[in-house]
């Protein structure tokens, strides 16, 4: 990778430029198609779309997208973010890609997803899930493994999937728009309760423990056999009360 120059477009902003052409770089950040440009802000990526014929279309561009506009969503602030299971009337829908950081062709969709973010940025709101790090969100949104990434859209209580196998910010952003209308919604599965993710904290506590110390093995298994066990019962709990109303509502 070579070092072409450091240009100010401000009076207090540098930016470095270089070139390479190196493929296996070029495959880590998506890009398919050369030339093309990738715009790094504060380590955050985004794949330039547009034509190079004109040098001051190419920097207004980089001036206009200086702000990273994905968020980054987790299993702690996923549902208190998008508020996917019942969101409020005339709240922005969500666009969420699920994927892997770990595996380098899933995560060379990253610097795309920021150009589809940007799309839409004040009419759709966009994030990303990092799947290797968030089980719970990966687990109730039944992300496999082997389609990554995947991509989801959240209307109005609702869930839509991205089928289509090109993976382009105007397909993407049409299907944001518009296009997901053309298939039929899945309900949003309902996001664990405290007792729920109570149960997953204290488990992964007692498990980093056990880890650390072989002498609480059977204090931390009895304790975590009872954490299920109250799980277990407030699930069947409310399993017979939502039976109980749909009874009701017969």
């Amino acid at each position: 990778m070579k070092k072409i120059t450091k240009i100010s477009w401000t009076t207090t902003k540098w930016e470095i430029v270089v070139k390479t052409d190196d493929r296996r770089v070029a495959r880590e950040f998506g890009v398919n198609i050369f030339p093309s440009l990738v715009y790094f802000r504060r380590r955050n990526p985004i794949l330039y779309d547009g034509e190079f014929k004109d040098s001051e279309i190419v920097w207004r561009w980089i001036r206009a997208h200086d702000e990273v506009a994905t968020w980054d969503l987790t299993d702690e602030t996923f549902e208190s973010r998008t508020d996917s299971f019942s969101p409020d009337e005339g709240t922005l829908d969500w666009f969420v890609m699920f994927y892997d950081s770990e595996e380098s062709d899933c995560n060379a969709f990253v610097a795309t997803w920021e150009t589809v973010a940007h799309k839409l940025r004040g009419l759709v709101n966009v994030g990303k899930v990092d799947t290797s790090v968030s089980d719970d969100v990966t687990e109730r949104f039944r992300i496999d493994d082997g389609q990554c990434p995947t991509f989801l859209l959240f209307h109005r209580g609702k869930m839509y999937r991205y089928n289509d196998p090109a993976k382009d910010p105007k397909g993407l952003t049409q299907f944001a728009l518009s296009k997901f209308k053309d298939q039929r919604g899945h309900r949003v599965p309902e996001p664990p309760t405290a007792l729920e993710n109570l149960y997953e904290h204290i488990k992964e506590q007692i498990l980093d423990a056990l880890d650390d110390n072989q002498t609480l093995t059977v204090i931390g298994v009895g304790g975590l056999i009872g954490i299920v066990s109250l799980t277990l019962l407030f699930k069947a709990y409310k399993i017979r009360q939502q039976q109980n109303i749909d009874k009701k509502s017969i």
